[in-house]
């Protein structure tokens, strides 16, 4: 009911035109301003009569910004989404569409997103988040209330969604409307730095972080403080500099246990176990990673740091041949992944980034159809008050390049179609429990849809391979057979044949983990070719796997399909 409520509204409040005057804007600017500062202070009976006295007022523009504060304010005190605040959203969301004023109805889409995003609802935060992006790239003249909650809003989602680059370009918008000094312009630096880190630009990344240190210090903004030097210990994690790594991430550490934060401990001591590891330090991480998975058993929403922390536990417990307790762990892992994949799982916000994409190039494709027939009429124009043959050469010319940019526009949309696809099929796998049965389906379907784009690409007429070869590898890579897949893949495979499995155990104790995706994969009667698919190798590749494997086990390889 919601949903198509909120389509409702999307299509009422795009249909008209605002006449709100310059004046009526700062009013209704000033009056945000005003409850936003009640509700960051906590003052929440304030604004709840304060609101309660506006309803009474013939404003429905004031009573509309009344009714997405009391939402928010109904969300802080709760830990998930409640009836309240949707109702309240409801509300706003009639009134802004009564009102006729696209900024106004802007707002309360983008403050509804916020209170989505806030709960992880990366599906249903989605199309809301990408509306707003298109209004506001599509009309310049468009007056945006809260400018720098507006552009922060849109690029923390976007990072969220592995959008670096975009988000980096809302996250600087937002730098422009934020004050010199606060804890908001910390955090957008500290942010802005992240993308980069990202997007491997490691000298911006360290200009910014530095940047956001020395305001939050200057601030006395400790959590904040805590947050960069977290984000350092990436910076320098990834440059190899360990020592370094290990020497801010104690500083984070110390703060975070001051600051009493123990989301930000618990991100702190994994980074801090994942240096250790890197560092040949088995016992020190060990030590941490059980602290932080101690913390990460507080709370629900913690349960993708947890997965993190026992990634990190199988891997001590296989240097140390505990095999017992990496069992367990492995067991644990199996059980979480199952419940990540309706949070904000990788597969969930990899499915938010391509149908954002395809939205995008959906627009960019109707945008492009525009300019043609726009230079198709000038180029009309041109043959009349020309020399007939100089002005058709060139229309054809202009023709022939505006066509390469809709064929490409084209690829692109499609491109984004396969992906999302292709990410429907991860979560119909996923809806499916993960059984064998879907799992042979899923990869033959995946197989044979990837071929097809290939062939489609191929066929373009005035456009290369090249020009999508980036896009085209992402989707290789998208098909691999990852660590979480394979443990996926392996759960189910035991459950349908777990006599199969015992006897491999038993006969062939020294197959690795790598002969038995080979095995398992054989056994389910895959071609040389889609398994090379599935495991990013050529089919050559395959075939020589199989020969060694014959080689290792002489006579008994026969034995292994029995």
């Amino acid at each position: 009911m919601w949903k198509n409520l909120y389509l409702l509204f999307l299509f009422i409040s795009l249909s008209h035109i605002s006449a709100f005057s310059t004046k009526e804007y700062a009013i209704l600017e000033h009056e945000i301003g005003k409850n936003r500062r009640l509700l960051d202070s906590s003052n929440g009976e304030e604004l709840l009569s304060k609101s309660k006295i506006n309803e009474l007022r013939s404003d429905k523009a004031i009573v509309c910004i009344d009714y997405v504060f009391q939402a928010l304010y109904y969300s802080k005190m709760s830990s998930e989404k409640n009836r309240r605040s949707q109702e309240l959203f409801h509300k706003s969301f009639r009134l802004a569409s009564e009102i006729n004023n696209p900024s106004l109805s802007l707002w309360v889409n983008l403050n509804y997103a916020g209170y989505l995003y806030h709960y992880r609802d990366m599906k249903n935060s989605l199309p809301i988040i990408a509306n707003s992006i298109g209004r506001i790239s599509s009309n310049s003249n468009l007056f945006i209330f809260e400018k720098e909650y507006s552009f922060t809003l849109i690029g923390y989602y976007l990072t969220t969604i592995f959008d670096y680059k975009k988000s980096n370009d809302y996250l600087i918008k937002a730098l422009s409307f934020t004050p010199n000094k606060g804890v908001n312009k910390a955090a957008l630096y500290d942010n802005i730095g992240v993308n980069f880190l990202r997007l491997s630009d490691f000298n911006k990344s360290k200009k910014y972080f530095d940047k956001a240190l020395q305001l939050a210090v200057l601030e006395k903004d400790r959590l904040r403080e805590a947050k960069v030097y977290g984000n350092l210990a990436e910076f320098y994690y990834l440059k190899k500099d360990y020592p370094s790594a290990i020497n801010v991430l104690k500083k984070d550490i110390q703060i975070s246990r001051i600051v009493k934060n123990d989301k930000n401990l618990m991100y702190a001591l994994i980074l801090l176990g994942k240096v250790y590891l890197e560092n040949h330090s088995t016992q020190l991480a060990k030590q941490v990673i059980l602290e932080a998975k101690a913390i990460s058993e507080t709370k629900a929403e913690y349960l993708s740091s947890k997965y993190q922390a026992l990634k990190l536990l199988q891997n001590i417990y296989h240097i140390e041949h505990d095999d017992r307790k990496e069992l367990q762990v492995r067991q644990s892992l199996d059980t979480i992944i199952l419940k990540l994949v309706d949070l904000d799982g990788f597969e969930v916000l990899q499915t938010s980034k391509w149908r954002l994409e395809e939205l995008n190039s959906k627009l960019n494709l109707a945008n492009e159809k525009t300019k043609v027939k726009e230079i198709q009429l000038r180029n009309f124009l041109l043959v009349i008050s020309t020399l007939l043959l100089l002005s058709f050469a060139f229309y054809q010319y202009r023709l022939y390049q505006r066509n390469i940019k809709i064929e490409k526009a084209e690829n692109k949309s499609k491109l984004s179609e396969y992906k999302r696809k292709l990410a429907e099929a991860d979560l119909k796998l996923s809806k499916a429990s993960y059984s064998l049965g879907a799992y042979i389906d899923y990869i033959k379907d995946r197989n044979r849809q990837i071929e097809e784009l290939q062939d489609k690409v191929l066929s373009s007429n005035y456009t290369s391979v090249d020009d999508y070869s980036q896009d085209l590898e992402g989707l290789l890579q998208s098909h691999l057979m990852t660590d979480e897949n394979w443990f996926r893949f392996k759960a189910a495979f035991k459950k349908r044949y777990p006599n199969y499995i015992h006897y491999i155990n038993t006969e062939f104790p020294g197959l690795t983990d790598s002969n038995l995706r080979l095995v398992f994969l054989c056994k389910l009667g895959l071609t040389n070719r889609e398994i090379a698919n599935l495991l990013g190798v050529t089919p050559e590749a395959i075939k020589k796997a199989k020969q060694r494997l014959r080689i290792k086990l002489e006579e008994k390889f026969e034995l292994l399909f029995n």
